[in-house]
């Protein structure tokens, strides 16, 4: 009798054990909730006032994320057919995380709406891309990176993807990642780090994508570019990066099927070299003339140099000093326009950025210029940036000229300003004020005013956030 009583309170304790495991599991950990509209108003007789609002919510639990919103398109407030369904675009997300404890590697599930980045990234658009010269943006990110999309993010093709990694009983595994679509467009990794006496880190990775994409060339003979047809094209991505304590690099070869040829081949590399204060960065792409992307773009870039050498200097005391840091950016860009005959021209660009830090201020100065072969004037731009960091609130004030005069017959100046404010410990969680002014000749042709207000709620494990924005264009010249 003692032994089936002893049997029975052994079964209820693992009973209320299992249900206080499972409820851990299933509860959510942190509930978001997201409200969004932006109204358009332009003081114009001859443009509508529209609308657009984002709706959304994240369930996120221990070992599971869930996410599902709603992205209106422009709805005009004088068109009545504008309010139908079919101006909804919805996302939605999963994503299931097991971990070593329950197998013996570390599995990721994720469906739906998905964001890839990364190879991913990489393989639609291997081109270098203009950055500050003050960036440390090194290393380019082995994968396909999976996750799951944020409530604002437009709505992207759902997918499903399975991401498989090393544990504590299998660290001699690599990262595995694949990932498919209805349509049968494909993107998976394989990539894995290793850690010697002799480099402290190396990676290893191998991407691929096998996408459709392509147009009908029946009607190519007045086309400016060939049409390709349409058909599943394969590409891939070989990655090899190593760190050591003063020289980094990161270098991607590129492997694209050519629907004109048997294949066409690219390479980017990022270096970066690290002494005392000072850094050296250097970052080379070159390409086939005439080669596609894995979505089917066309480039007429096929050699890029970026040189960026930067300086950081920390002046009196560790928490109440000044920090200088201080860029320049030099590059060339040589293109060929991929049409019939087409012409070859090249870019030539230049960019500094300096700026100041102390514990609750920072201001910077910026400056760059452009100038291409095939425009006979270049573009100027300048850019100024103050922050506060205080204990009750962060301040942010940006102000930005451009002078674009590659136009044949005038010149374009626009002139940027935002003021944004971040209240601590409010329910407003942000305020911020925009204007553009756009002239010709330095004659003001139209303007820009917005303004937006986000306040942000926090109970319990609910956070609950709601914007509304308002846009003021204003064309033509008052």
């Amino acid at each position: 009798m003692k032994k089936c009583f002893f049997i029975i309170c052994l079964l209820i304790k693992s009973v209320f054990v299992f249900a206080e495991e499972f409820s851990q599991l299933i509860i959510p950990q942190k509930i978001d909730i997201l409200s969004s509209m932006n109204m358009n108003f332009p003081i114009s007789q001859e443009k509508n006032p529209f609308f657009n609002f984002d709706s959304g919510l994240r369930l996120k639990g221990k070992q599971y994320s869930i996410m599902t919103s709603v992205h209106s398109e422009k709805l005009f407030f004088n068109n009545e057919e504008d309010f139908s369904f079919d101006k909804l675009n919805f996302s939605y997300a999963g994503q299931i995380f097991l971990s070593d404890k329950l197998l013996p590697f570390n599995l990721q599930l994720f469906a739906g709406t998905l964001q890839y980045s990364s190879s991913v990234s990489r393989l639609k658009n291997p081109i270098l891309k203009q950055s500050s010269s003050l960036s440390k943006s090194i290393f380019l990110s082995p994968g396909i990176a999976p996750s799951i999309p944020s409530l604002t993010t437009s709505a992207k093709q759902p997918s499903f993807c399975v991401s498989v990694s090393a544990g504590k009983k299998s660290h001699f595994l690599p990262t595995m990642q694949f990932a498919l679509s209805p349509d049968l467009n494909l993107n998976y990794s394989v990539y894995k780090a290793f850690y010697t006496h002799f480099i402290p880190s190396f990676t290893l990775a191998l991407s691929g994508n096998v996408s459709s994409w392509g147009k009908n060339a029946s009607s190519a003979w007045f086309l400016k570019r060939k049409a390709v047809p349409e058909n599943f094209y394969a590409s891939q991505e070989a990655l090899c990066s190593f760190n050591f304590k003063v020289f980094k690099s990161s270098t991607a070869f590129f492997v694209y099927e050519n629907p004109f040829s048997t294949a066409d081949f690219a390479l980017q590399t990022k270096n970066s070299l690290t002494f005392s204060h000072f850094c050296l960065q250097t970052s080379v792409f070159a390409s086939d003339k005439g080669f596609y992307t894995a979505s089917g773009t066309n480039p007429d870039t096929f050699f890029q140099f970026r040189i960026n050498p930067q300086t950081k200097w920390k002046l009196g005391k560790q928490k109440k000093g000044l920090t200088l840091q201080a860029g320049v950016l030099c590059g060339m860009d040589f293109c060929s326009q991929n049409e019939v005959n087409g012409a070859q021209y090249n870019n030539a660009l230049f960019q500094t950025d300096v700026f100041f830090d102390t514990s609750h201020f920072r201001f910077g100065v910026s400056c760059s210029a452009k100038q291409s072969t095939a425009a006979s004037k270049p573009i100027y731009n300048a850019k100024g940036q103050m922050n506060y960091y205080g204990e009750n609130c962060k301040t942010f004030c940006v102000f930005s000229f451009q002078e674009d005069k590659t136009a044949s017959s005038f010149c374009k100046e626009t002139l940027y300003a935002r003021f944004a404010i971040y209240p601590q410990k409010s329910i407003l969680y942000s305020a911020q004020i925009k204007s553009t002014f756009v002239f010709k000749d330095f004659e003001l042709d139209s303007t820009e005013l917005s303004s937006s207000v986000t306040f942000k709620f926090i109970l319990n494990r609910v956070n609950i956030s709601a914007k509304a924005a308002v846009c003021l264009p204003i064309c033509p010249t008052f």
